[in-house]
């Protein structure tokens, strides 16, 4: 079963220049999703978290990628039973770990008295 979603993006322009609050225009697109998928999607979110406000996210982090142009070979490097979802998330994680050690260590030399 596919379920529609209606996103709203502002675009940040102005309704008027006299008026105390600018109105913002909006685009409305419709994304179709699996239902599975939307389940899913509400599994990850927290209470205080936006579905719509994840995917626009979710889609500025995809162009993003797009934009700064992933190796066109990338698919090489994937194990078999490896999804470049999974690639990616483990390669973050990965950074994420290694940026924390460095901090750590920067906070560590601080401490016993050293320079950055």
């Amino acid at each position: 079963m596919i379920k529609d979603i209606c996103l709203l993006k502002t675009t940040g322009l102005p309704y008027r220049h006299e008026m105390a609050r600018p109105k913002r225009l909006t685009i409305a697109t419709t994304l179709r999703l699996d239902a599975s998928t939307v389940e899913r999607l509400d599994k990850v979110l927290g209470d205080d978290e936006n579905r719509a406000e994840f995917i626009r996210s979710a889609v500025e982090t995809a162009i993003a990628l797009k934009e700064i142009g992933l190796p066109g070979d990338v698919n090489e490097v994937l194990f078999a039973n490896e999804s470049l979802v999974e690639f990616w998330a483990n390669a973050m994680r990965r950074l994420i770990e290694t940026r924390r050690a460095m901090r750590g260590n920067e906070a560590a030399t601080l401490r016993d008295g050293g320079t950055k």
